[in-house]
């Protein structure tokens, strides 16, 4: 899933909003660190990649070097993760073929990594949206890939009330994923 950045988290961001950047660390921090692993380096030397990630990221932000129109912010912070595994390798003296295979798994490393964190934070979202019902109808639907009626005797509804949770659900996790998941923020 896609993470979209609100015009108003960019602008708490560059006032240096403390919940603001602890959204974002929270956010990316976990990834980061799976990407780092991912990508070949020790937990220790991953943990320092992670933290040299977010610390550039702070600077480079704070002194402007993000343009909005350049891209999406995950994709920035993807760069400076990506920078930070290649220094970090390149520091543990590996040859450059293998550094040269590991650029070009990087980006889908990266959205794979990423992945799961955008999901259950859409998710979550969805589930506080829809209230518990609505939300284990379309799961049992969904994601556990249960026929209509069977789903809607589990719950007492008609197997039309199902399609139309889904239908709704599914629409809702499109705009979450599409930059609506932070709109609370602006």
């Amino acid at each position: 899933m896609a993470w979209s950045t609100s015009t108003g988290l960019l602008y708490r961001l560059s006032q240096g909003e403390d919940a603001a950047w602890r959204l974002v660390t929270s956010t990316f921090r976990e990834p980061i660190f799976r990407f780092c692993r991912h990508m070949g380096l020790p937990a220790a030397d991953a943990d320092d990649a992670t933290q040299q990630t977010m610390l550039c990221f702070v600077e480079r932000y704070r002194a402007g070097r993000y343009d909005r129109r350049r891209g999406r912010l995950s994709k920035w912070l993807f760069g400076i993760a990506r920078n930070r595994v290649l220094a970090a390798d390149r520091s543990r003296s590996r040859r450059s073929a293998q550094l040269q295979l590991y650029r070009i798994e990087c980006e889908s490393v990266w959205d794979r990594e990423f992945e799961p964190t955008m999901a259950r934070l859409c998710l979550d979202r969805m589930l506080r949206e829809f209230g518990p019902r609505k939300y284990w109808i379309f799961h049992r639907y969904v994601m556990d890939k249960q026929p209509s009626d069977l789903v809607a005797a589990e719950f007492g509804i008609s197997a039309e009330a199902v399609r139309m949770t889904k239908h709704r659900a599914l629409a809702r996790l499109k705009e979450l994923r599409h930059g609506q998941l932070l709109h609370e923020l602006e």
